[in-house]
Formats: C-alpha cells, structure tokens, sequence
C-alpha cells in the first residue's frame, strides 16, 4: 500500500487479472468497486491512516458496511486472505498424510486420520519408552486387535 500513488490506474491491471482469472466469481461490477474503493484508500492516505494490505483486507472482509458497499471486493480479500504464499505447507501435509495413510492403515476414519497427522507433523520426535509402554497399554486395552503388539 505504500506505492498507492493518486494515478487513475492503480491496481487496475492487477483487478483484471482477478477478474480473468476467477472469471466464475466476478463481474464487470468489481472493476467499478475498485475505481470507488481507491480513491476511499487515497483518503486514507491523506489522512494518515493508510494500513497494509492485510489490513485493508481483513477490514473489508469482517466490516459489514465495507462488505455491502463492494461485495465482489470483499469476495477478493477473502481469496486473497486464504490462498496460500506457497504450496510447500500443501506439499508437506500430504506428504505426512501418505506416510500416515498405509496399506495396513487403510480404514481409518477422518477424525483419527487428522490425529495422527498432527501427532506426525506437531509431536515430539521421540518418545521415551514410559510413554511408548502407555500408549501400547491403553491401545490393547480398548478392544481387541487383529495384530498382536
């Protein structure tokens, strides 16, 4: 936001490439709704109160006013606010998940698949073995399995 300049085309480019691309989502109207929404930034500038584009994101999207007034704006900042930077996170739980997910570990229901994903992903890398005796107890003491431990 720090480039925000008072010329009659900024961001113009960049609205239109939102628009091509999530061409379902967006109509002409979001190309209206910046030309509007720009120069209500300009003021802020003005004034002093310019803030990042996060900021002017999360504003448009959790300010009901801001959210009737530009809708499809709003629509962006939402898109903008939950793409993710990169795709290693992505990459990196699926990853987890195909270790987590075996031959062997093939029925698990979701809820217990999300466990053990974030048991691999957030625990600790080595259990001591007071631990590792608990959780082989309480496992063969919760119902019958068909391997024995």
């Amino acid at each position: 936001m720090k480039h925000l300049n008072g010329s009659n085309d900024y961001g113009d480019e960049e609205i239109h490439e939102i628009k091509t691309h999530y061409s379902s989502d967006f109509n002409e109207s979001v190309i209206y709704e910046w030309k509007t929404f720009r120069t209500y930034l300009l003021t802020q500038k003005k004034t002093g109160k310019l803030i990042s584009q996060r900021e002017v994101c999360v504003k448009l999207v959790k300010d009901s006013m801001l959210k009737n007034i530009y809708p499809q704006l709003s629509l962006a900042a939402e898109i903008f606010l939950i793409a993710p930077i990169s795709t290693a996170a992505v990459e990196r739980d699926f990853f987890t998940m195909n270790r987590v997910l075996t031959k062997l570990r093939n029925r698990l229901i979701i809820e217990h698949l999300d466990q053990l994903i974030r048991i691999s992903i957030e625990g600790e890398e080595v259990l001591n073995e007071e631990m590792k005796k608990e959780i082989i107890n309480h496992w063969k003491n919760v119902k019958p399995r068909r391997l024995a431990v």
